[in-house]
Protein backbone atom coordinates (compact mmCIF):
# COMPACT_ATOMS: atom_id res chain seq x y z
CA UNK A 1 0.00 0.00 0.00
CA UNK A 2 2.78 2.44 0.70
CA UNK A 3 3.99 1.45 -2.93
CA UNK A 4 0.68 2.72 -3.98
CA UNK A 5 0.48 5.74 -2.34
CA UNK A 6 3.77 7.01 -3.21
CA UNK A 7 2.94 6.45 -6.71
CA UNK A 8 0.02 8.44 -6.18
CA UNK A 9 1.29 11.21 -4.70
CA UNK A 10 4.33 11.19 -7.41
CA UNK A 11 2.17 11.67 -10.31
CA UNK A 12 -0.32 14.15 -8.86
CA UNK A 13 2.98 16.51 -7.44
CA UNK A 14 0.96 17.84 -4.94
CA UNK A 15 2.41 20.47 -2.85
CA UNK A 16 1.89 20.58 0.70
CA UNK A 17 2.69 23.36 2.87
CA UNK A 18 3.29 23.34 6.74
CA UNK A 19 1.07 24.95 9.41
CA UNK A 20 1.38 24.10 12.59
CA UNK A 21 2.84 20.88 12.10
CA UNK A 22 -0.14 19.66 9.92
CA UNK A 23 0.83 18.79 6.55
CA UNK A 24 -1.96 21.02 4.30
CA UNK A 25 -1.89 20.47 0.43
CA UNK A 26 -1.05 23.65 -1.20
CA UNK A 27 -4.58 24.06 -3.07
CA UNK A 28 -6.56 24.01 0.14
CA UNK A 29 -4.49 26.97 1.42
CA UNK A 30 -5.22 28.83 -1.90
CA UNK A 31 -9.51 27.84 -1.31
CA UNK A 32 -9.15 29.11 2.27
CA UNK A 33 -7.56 32.23 0.53
CA UNK A 34 -10.10 32.80 -2.02
CA UNK A 35 -13.17 32.04 0.66
CA UNK A 36 -11.44 34.71 3.09
CA UNK A 37 -11.15 37.41 0.28
CA UNK A 38 -14.94 36.86 -0.73
CA UNK A 39 -15.96 36.90 3.10
CA UNK A 40 -14.01 39.92 3.56
CA UNK A 41 -15.50 41.79 0.00
CA UNK A 42 -19.06 40.49 0.98
CA UNK A 43 -18.81 41.98 4.80
CA UNK A 44 -17.52 45.53 3.25
CA UNK A 45 -20.20 45.77 0.78
CA UNK A 46 -23.12 45.08 2.47
CA UNK A 47 -22.61 47.08 5.20
CA UNK A 48 -24.87 50.20 5.90
CA UNK A 49 -27.57 49.00 3.49
CA UNK A 50 -30.94 50.89 3.80
CA UNK A 51 -34.12 50.70 2.72
CA UNK A 52 -34.77 54.18 1.99
CA UNK A 53 -32.42 56.77 0.64
CA UNK A 54 -29.98 54.04 -0.78
CA UNK A 55 -26.53 54.83 -1.65
CA UNK A 56 -24.70 54.58 -5.26
CA UNK A 57 -22.81 51.83 -3.80
CA UNK A 58 -26.18 49.67 -2.88
CA UNK A 59 -27.84 50.64 -6.06
CA UNK A 60 -24.78 49.36 -7.93
CA UNK A 61 -25.25 45.95 -5.92
CA UNK A 62 -28.87 45.73 -6.49
CA UNK A 63 -28.44 46.27 -10.22
CA UNK A 64 -25.59 43.54 -10.56
CA UNK A 65 -27.71 41.14 -8.44
CA UNK A 66 -30.82 41.43 -10.52
CA UNK A 67 -28.81 40.91 -13.88
CA UNK A 68 -27.10 38.14 -11.99
CA UNK A 69 -30.74 36.75 -10.75
CA UNK A 70 -32.58 37.18 -14.10
CA UNK A 71 -31.50 33.97 -15.77
CA UNK A 72 -32.39 31.72 -13.39
CA UNK A 73 -36.06 33.72 -12.63
CA UNK A 74 -36.39 32.95 -16.38
CA UNK A 75 -35.40 29.28 -16.28
CA UNK A 76 -37.00 28.34 -12.71
CA UNK A 77 -40.58 29.74 -13.80
CA UNK A 78 -40.74 29.10 -16.98
CA UNK A 79 -43.02 25.39 -17.77
CA UNK A 80 -41.31 22.37 -18.84
CA UNK A 81 -42.97 22.29 -21.86
CA UNK A 82 -41.02 25.68 -22.67
CA UNK A 83 -37.80 24.24 -22.67
CA UNK A 84 -38.77 21.04 -23.89
CA UNK A 85 -39.45 23.01 -27.44
CA UNK A 86 -35.96 24.75 -27.65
Amino acid sequence: MNALTAALKEELNVEMISIGGLQIPESVVVSWGIMAFLVICSILLTRNLRVDHITKRQAILETVVTFMRLPCAASCFLPARVWARA
